[in-house]
């Protein structure tokens, strides 16, 4: 098409497509019908090209029109042209960041089911998983439940009564107490004796299993208690 001089010139998109226009005999020579071929994508808001290929580089493009074309008169110089593919502009900088919203949706979605699965128990790292036993509902066990523990009943009266009325204590210079540590081995009515304090003073009760202080990261058992 160069020797015959049917191309009427050729414009290099952005350095990696290049659009051939041919001449208006050519084009009714080879497109009869009124179209065109090989086109394969097409960047121009004007006319199409009647040929679109993308290069392999540049300097090899440019040394094959320039061999087709050596003894041929007025040879036809390539035209370089930037045009802003506008579609592929705008997808490039909303698809991170769709990606990076569903990215956060999935790990907040992982976060409020508990971290279920393979790998989930990173986002347990930190959360308490002490049961709370609401004074209204679930606590409804007192001291008449406890079979035996008389002993252990009279010495925790006093926490009852400072759960029930601190202020009478507290006039008197008195301290609310830390805690209280019941000892025995497991079955003999620790956590029920715990739990009949609860509904004796008409409190909310927290039920936590020891071994939820350990942990593998330091003071990350602890801090779930506090």
């Amino acid at each position: 098409m160069l020797k015959s001089r049917e191309i009427e010139k050729i414009d290099l998109v952005n350095r990696e497509i290049a659009e051939i226009y041919l001449k208006p005999d050519a084009r009714n020579k080879y497109f009869p019908d009124g179209g065109s071929g090989g086109i394969t994508e097409n960047l121009s808001g004007g006319s199409k090209p009647d040929y679109t290929y993308r290069i392999g580089s540049i300097e090899g493009f440019e040394s094959d029109i320039s061999e087709a074309q050596k003894n041929t008169p007025d040879p036809i110089y390539i035209n370089n042209v930037s045009r802003t593919n506008w579609g592929g502009e705008i997808i490039g900088w909303i698809f991170p960041i769709i990606l990076l919203v569903g990215l956060w949706f999935f790990i907040m979605r992982m976060m409020s089911r508990g971290g279920g699965g393979p790998g989930g128990q990173i986002f347990n790292i930190g959360k308490s998983k002490a049961q709370l036993f609401d004074k209204k509902a679930d606590v409804n066990v007192t001291f008449k439940d406890v079979a035996g523990l008389e002993e252990a009943k009279v010495e925790i009266i006093e926490i009852v009564d400072f759960l029930k009325t601190p202020d009478k204590y507290t006039r008197l210079g008195g301290k609310i107490p830390k805690g209280v540590l019941l000892v025995g081995p497991p079955g003999t009515g620790k956590t029920l004796l715990a739990k009949s304090v609860a509904g004796e003073a008409h409190v909310p009760f927290f039920s936590i299993s020891g071994s939820d202080f350990v942990e593998m990261f330091v003071g990350v058992g602890a801090s779930r208690v506090r």
